[in-house]
């Protein structure tokens, strides 16, 4: 009987002793998930040359060419697509390089890797500040997927630092609040940049280049665009096009309605540019057949001739049929409420899977909104833009679609996009570049008349002058509907 009683107590004892050491691993939980204490950035600074600043708080990347100097190659060459001659700068050409990420906080070495670096972009090579992408690469000059910053493994990354956008804040906070309202908006990490180009000591003085975000570059994959691969075995085809500026060697997909619109166009200063068109991402120069081409120009020509019918607003037979409208909706708000220059005319991407619709997205480049451009007009927080782009002008003319857009809007007006979240997001952004922005500031605009807090607080000014005026003018976001023959 007492061996009974000792085998019973030692069993109550167990239990207790686990229900106590359960109890410690909640309350530990508990406090780590609820202690909300940020990281003292400052007591963060690492000094990877001699003569760099001693508070340089954010990680840091390093690349080394190896005395390479990257051409940015801005001379042109005359094209020839679908008979009709344009000029276009030539390719960029591709360096490789040495590439070294540095966690201040650690001072240690986080990643060390092999890339194939370019200098990025048309009209933005002429900037003093440039932009750059880059791919990681394995001993066999193969592409290699690397985890950079916690973001998702993938092999291509661009170095975002727009020269055009002092706050280098746009593009940030255009891809976070996307990332809340789209299925995917590119994620991107805060650096400081150094591009060792002169075979020479690193050094801050020479090398240093200031503040940029390394971003996801657009791309199918699971991580970013999720997309099924083009497989032969079925009659749909999956594939991501943009609306952009053409470059040398793009695969342009002419569509009927893309046919009528004229290749040259008057800017609002009169001045005569080159239209955007619709261009292949996925499948790439290496996957697309004539039978995907095909594919991918009948299912954008049914989209437009649905569209522009006498039926469109008809949810079997018009549009509807062909797109994702919640993402085209969200796309068109994003780009309304930030004013965007580019709006859904250059740098637009649309997507679709297999067996799906066409779905509007990711955004990309922002750097051209909120009050930030040449334009008189476009740097007033009021009037609507999207519903005079490419689709847009016309999708504004159904109730159903600008109906759903006033019920979006206001949805996340009450939440996401409050004046109270706005504030709080741009002030924790500004909050934790600290004296990064500074130094980049000082760089790229020593001349400036404004200061960075300035230049913050104008946008700050801007988007919240900007969500005001949407919120007395929303309802009026219908268009009339236009009799198209």
């Amino acid at each position: 009987m007492a061996k009974y009683w000792d085998r019973k107590f030692n069993i109550k004892l167990i239990v207790v002793v686990l229900l106590i050491l359960l109890l410690v691993f909640a309350f530990a939980f508990l406090f780590k998930k609820n202690n909300n204490n940020p990281i003292d950035i400052f007591s963060c600074n690492l000094q990877v040359t001699a003569d760099s600043p001693s508070d340089m708080h954010l990680p840091i990347v390093v690349i080394d060419t190896h005395g390479q100097k990257l051409d940015e190659n801005i001379s042109k060459t005359t094209t020839t697509i679908d008979n009709i001659d344009f000029e276009l700068y030539e390719n960029i050409p591709k360096y490789e390089a040495d590439f070294k990420l540095y966690d201040s906080c650690t001072n240690t070495v986080i990643l060390e890797e092999k890339i194939i670096i370019s200098l990025r972009g048309q009209s933005s090579l002429v900037n003093p500040k440039k932009q750059y992408g880059f791919t990681f690469i394995d001993e066999n000059q193969l592409e290699k997927k690397v985890e950079v910053l916690g973001l998702p493994s993938e092999s291509k990354w661009i170095l975002n630092g727009t020269y055009l956008d002092k706050t280098v804040m746009r593009n940030y906070l255009a891809y976070n609040i996307g990332s809340q309202m789209m299925d995917y908006a590119p994620r991107s990490k805060y650096v400081e940049v150094y591009l060792n180009d002169t075979n020479e000591e690193l050094s801050y003085s020479k090398h240093f280049l200031g503040l940029y975000l390394i971003t996801e570059k657009i791309e199918r994959s699971k991580n970013r665009v999720n997309i099924s691969k083009v497989d032969e075995r079925y009659n749909d085809v999956s594939f991501i096009v943009a609306r952009d500026k053409i470059k040398v060697d793009d695969k342009v997909y002419n569509t009927y309605y893309g046919n009528l619109e004229e290749d040259y166009i008057l800017d609002i200063n009169s001045d005569l540019k080159l239209r955007s068109v619709i261009k292949g991402v996925y499948p790439g120069k290496t996957t697309i057949t004539d039978e995907y081409q095909e594919k991918i120009t009948s299912y954008l020509n049914d989209f437009e001739v649905a569209l522009y019918s006498a039926s469109f607003k008809d949810e079997s037979i018009g549009y509807r049929k062909y797109i994702d409208v919640n993402s085209f909706i969200d796309m068109a708000l994003i780009n309304e409420i930030f004013k965007n220059i580019d709006g859904c005319e250059v740098s637009a991407y649309f997507y679709k899977d297999i067996g799906g619709l066409l779905r509007a997205g990711p955004i990309w480049d922002f750097d051209l909104s909120l009050g930030n451009t040449d334009l008189a007009e476009v740097n007033e927080p009021t009037g609507f833009r999207m519903v005079n782009t490419i689709w847009f002008n016309r999708l504004f003319q159904d109730e159903y679609f600008s109906n759903m857009y006033k019920k979006r809007y206001q949805y996340f007006r009450n939440s996401l996009l409050s004046d109270e979240s706005i504030i709080k997001m741009i002030d924790e952004t500004m909050y934790q570049l600290s004296d990064a922005s500074d130094r980049n500031y000082e760089m790229w605009y020593p001349t400036s008349i404004l200061n960075y807090s300035d230049e913050v607080n104008d946008m700050k000014d801007f988007l919240l002058e900007r969500l005001s005026w949407m919120d007395k003018n929303i309802d009026n976001v219908y268009r009339y509907e236009e009799v198209i023959d």
